[in-house]
């Protein structure tokens, strides 16, 4: 196979796996999509907090320390 498609989170969990060496992953990605968060309905009175939780991680720079933490671009 010359080429393959996946999301970040798993193909550096194959190559890893697989011990794969003569893999590279492209960057930029050829696509991004946006990440969505979900909630039961029954805790949909919560959907501005975890909304603003989130927006206070980013904005902080919490998410980069979270994904430099786990070894992700």
């Amino acid at each position: 196979m010359d080429v393959a498609a996946a999301n970040r989170f798993t193909g550096q969990k194959l190559i890893e796996e697989l011990k794969l060496k003569k893999v590279i992953m492209l960057s930029p990605p050829v696509q991004v999509n946006p990440l969505f968060h979900y909630l039961h309905l029954k805790h949909e009175g919560l959907v501005p907090k975890v909304t603003a939780r989130l927006r206070a991680m980013k904005k902080s720079g919490r998410f980069e320390e979270i994904k430099k933490k786990f070894g992700l671009k």
